[in-house]
């Protein structure tokens, strides 16, 4: 006598029998409904097409090793992971990509410029001076200043208010000393020598 089963039961257990794991009373009791059920043949047409396909395709494991590929074993690792663990991974990753871009990129910002004195050679011509001003000068008492001796700004001022001031017609071979000596006399300079 065969057991009856229910379109749900048989539906449920149809992969054990295309698996061919049903016990004898089971199977007959599906193989009875079979023949009375098209959803369920459908069903069962699907999953002989999925065994085929199953037992046609090669396992992807190494043949040396018989384990997984790394980035299998990778994937499965990842998968397995807490979702806020897998963005606090992904961003970690994301920022030390960006360091690393950063560290390799060159160095967009300039040379600093180099440390100069008073007493280092200047860059400037044989008749430029260097000239410090009292600290109440007015702009027009500089200016009237830098005429009376046919003067301009080369350079400044410096963090110590240092001016390099040279002759306004670049032809002039004026003597630094001399006019160092002239610029010192005038009131509103407080230090003037000649800048080589």
């Amino acid at each position: 006598m065969t057991a009856t089963i229910d379109h749900a039961q048989a539906f449920d257990l149809l992969p054990w029998y295309v698996n061919d794991t049903l016990d004898a009373e089971t199977r007959a009791a599906i193989d009875v409904h079979l023949a009375e059920c098209s959803m369920c043949t459908a069903e069962l047409r699907l999953l002989d097409e999925l065994q085929a396909a199953v037992i046609a395709e090669p396992a992807p494991l190494s043949v040396a090793d018989g384990k997984p590929p790394w980035w299998v074993t990778w994937r499965r690792a990842w998968w397995v992971t807490p979702s806020r663990l897998r963005w606090v991974l992904g961003v970690e990753t994301a920022a030390v990509a960006a360091v690393v871009v950063w560290l390799l990129l060159p160095s967009a910002t300039p040379e600093p410029a180099a440390f100069r004195t008073l007493t280092a050679p200047a860059e400037a011509g044989a008749a430029d001076v260097h000239v410090v001003f009292d600290a109440g000068v007015t702009e027009a008492e500089v200016r009237a200043v830098l005429l009376a001796h046919d003067l301009t700004f080369a350079d400044g001022p410096s963090d110590a208010g240092v001016y390099l001031v040279t002759p306004a017609d670049p032809a002039t071979s004026a003597d630094p000393i001399a006019l160092a000596e002239r610029l010192g006399n005038e009131p509103p300079v407080r230090f003037a020598a000649p800048a080589r």
